[in-house]
């Protein structure tokens, strides 16, 4: 099956009849879940990847209903993807037809430089199909798409209104290290949206994840990740900064 997508052909093909840019058979999971195996494509769902990116091994495998081997998947063809919805379990059927940009490259969400692991792609078609199609899951929430995942109580802070943010580092910080909280940010819009970017290099109008929450000697400190895995913080304690 072949669609038009801004003037480039996309052809939907079956996982098990194309490979990674390596040449080896795509995977749904290998060497565990990792931030970095989240790569944004040309689809503007910053907000999903970056909550998808922060889930975990365990939630992230718990997303995929009875799948206990990828020989499993083979036979079957198809996938039941667990989301939530007001608490409820809300199980999403997908198959395995994936769409690639020119036959060899996947449009919307990538994986990681080899391209093996599959498993952002396989959750990405599933919220897709749940929200009706890929066009329709463009520009969101992270906390909200983190409760669709988590089932947990979505929250938001926002910086710049709060006059005490003592307070919200701590309660902030000590959810984090007892691992009852996942974490996503997201910076000022702007008029041109994702092109633009601060002095500091934060893409503004944009989603990230929330990696890690430091703190040593009364310095604070956050870790964010940018769902397309490139660009970087330039201000203080950046790689060049003299604070080190």
């Amino acid at each position: 099956m072949t669609q038009n997508l801004g003037g480039a052909e996309v052809v939907w093909k079956r996982m098990s009849e194309h490979n990674t840019r390596s040449g080896q058979q795509h995977v749904v999971f290998e060497d565990g879940v990792d931030a970095g195996d989240v790569i944004q494509g040309g689809l503007g769902d910053c907000y999903f990847l970056s909550a998808m990116a922060v889930l975990g091994s365990k939630h992230t495998r718990d997303k995929f209903i009875f799948l206990n081997t990828d020989d499993e998947f083979m036979t079957c063809g198809a996938f039941c993807i667990k989301f939530y919805e007001q608490g409820v379990e809300d199980i999403i059927i997908i198959d395995d037809f994936l769409p690639l940009l020119f036959g060899t490259e996947h449009p919307f969400t990538n994986t990681g430089e080899d391209s093996k692991e599959i498993w952002p792609i396989l959750l990405e078609k599933a919220y897709a199909k749940k929200y009706g199609n890929y066009a329709n899951i463009e520009g969101g929430l992270v906390d909200f798409a983190l409760a669709e995942m988590t089932n947990g109580i979505p929250e938001s802070m926002y910086t710049k209104d709060n006059q005490n943010l003592e307070k919200w580092w701590n309660q902030i910080f000590e959810l984090y290290k007892q691992g009852n909280v996942h974490l996503g940010a997201g910076s000022p819009s702007h008029p041109n949206g994702d092109s633009a970017v601060s002095d500091m290099g934060i893409v503004q109008g944009h989603a990230f994840s929330i990696l890690k929450l430091v703190e040593a000697d009364g310095v604070k400190l956050i870790c964010i990740r940018n769902p397309h895995g490139r660009g970087e913080w330039t201000g203080d304690w950046s790689d060049d900064s003299d604070l080190w």
